[in-house]
């Protein structure tokens, strides 16, 4: 180390002209660098929550949107799903909300003879056995919602908002 003191003190101008042209070298060579403010863009599509981000990302125009997750032993009862109902419902109708995704509002798509039947999962909330058996067998059947709306082991609900 003391080599290189007594050099930089001993040529203090070639020092300063060494770091400027490395400074120069540097700076030319960084207007190749690119920016990315999106930080989930690094993130590897093996992570769950990544691919749900991104799946949900081609759902919504927005990247902003706030999930909200409801749990509990039993979610396929009537007041739960009653509970659920409303509250989609509510949202759907604040002028501030884009776009709710719930599992008692997604689509049901069937092949029918003609082409194709689409409706909304619930007319009302599901206030029989069967309704809810019903329910639970489409929710169950419905790619969009197994995983993103409706936990595999079926205790969690998710809105999407």
């Amino acid at each position: 180390m003391p080599r290189f003191v007594d050099f930089v003190l001993r040529f203090p101008k070639c020092f300063i002209l060494a770091i400027a042209i490395v400074t120069l070298g540097l700076g030319y060579a960084n207007r190749y660098t690119k920016m990315e403010p999106d930080v989930t863009r690094a993130l590897p599509q093996k992570i769950p929550a990544k691919r749900l981000y991104d799946k949900m990302g081609k759902i919504f125009p927005s990247k902003e949107f706030v999930f909200v997750g409801l749990s509990g032993p039993d979610l396929f009862t009537p007041r739960h799903l009653r509970t659920i109902w409303n509250l989609t419902k509510r949202l759907e109708r604040d002028g501030a909300v884009y776009s709710v995704i719930s599992p008692t509002n997604i689509p049901v798509i069937l092949g029918t003879a003609e082409g194709m039947d689409v409706h909304d999962i619930l007319e009302a909330p599901p206030q029989t056995k069967s309704e809810i058996a019903q329910f639970k067998h489409d929710l169950l059947n419905n790619d969009l919602a197994l995983g993103n709306l409706l936990a595999k082991d079926e205790k969690a609900f998710g809105i999407m908002i």
